[in-house]
């Protein structure tokens, strides 16, 4: 991290300095002041240094950032932990609410275990998302086991079911919108473990889907349920045959 205002700083030094060694004749004077433009070039190479962000709070407080920021691990109401990048000024209100400097963050692979599900989607490296409308940045998604599926439960009532679940110690679930379906397709769905083309039930995908409509909270008018549907056989949106029947997977931020 470089102090942007040292250049201006040595700028004005040199300004002042400049015209005092010239208006000022006596030889003493001059004497003392012949040193001001070696001073000046070791002011700016020492300000043009990186200078190591702080790795407690005691350092945190001592060193103005000039407006850097500074990278904390912060604990969600959930438990989950993810880096935030925060102003120096803020840091202490963070510090006291449980968070710690530096940064925490892992990153899970497509398919792995974590945070209650099965990660289907991770945010992009120094991007940040809400992925759940909660208002804080999320690190990915995760999809629910395949135990909590439900079949056939209409609107609104399959939407209520995904947010009422508790599995893995968690209680934040959500139907997924039909951009998160997709992804879970995308990243789970559609891996074709038996290399036939197509998803022909739940040991043919990395994420145990059948081979069937699931539904998602986007609503679309122009198809009989109201809602259009996500078939895992291969990937299409389509309206459950007229009958809106479908699976139910429910989603959460980490």
């Amino acid at each position: 991290m470089k102090f942007p205002v040292c250049a201006a700083a040595a700028s004005l030094l040199f300004a002042v300095g400049r015209p005092f060694v010239y208006l000022n004749t006596k030889p003493s004077v001059m004497k003392k002041l012949q040193f001001l433009p070696l001073l000046m070039l070791v002011f700016l190479a020492a300000c043009d240094k990186e200078q190591p962000m702080p790795t407690t709070a005691a350092e945190a407080s001592t060193i103005e950032f000039r407006g850097e920021k500074v990278a904390i691990c912060h604990v969600k109401g959930n438990g989950d932990r993810i880096v935030l990048n925060v102003s120096a000024s803020s840091l202490e209100a963070h510090l006291a609410h449980g968070d710690e400097l530096g940064d925490c963050s892992i990153t899970p692979d497509i398919g792995e275990e974590y945070a209650g599900g099965l990660v289907f989607y991770v945010v992009p490296e120094g991007e940040e998302m809400d992925l759940d409308g909660d208002g804080s940045p999320d690190q990915g998604l995760v999809a629910a086991p395949v135990s909590t599926e439900v079949f056939n439960v209409p609107l609104p009532n399959d939407a209520r079911y995904c947010e009422g679940l508790e599995v893995g110690g968690y209680d934040d679930w959500f139907m997924p919108s039909i951009d998160q379906l997709e992804l879970m397709w995308a990243n789970l769905g559609s891996t074709d473990l038996n290399g036939n083309g197509y998803n022909d039930g739940p040991n043919d995908n990395a994420g145990g889907f059948a081979s069937a409509f699931y539904g998602h909270t986007t609503y679309d008018a122009t198809v009989p349920c109201g809602i259009r549907l996500l078939d895992f056989r291969n990937g299409t949106r389509g309206d459950g045959f007229g009958n809106c029947a479908s699976y139910t997977r429910a989603v959460r931020a980490f």
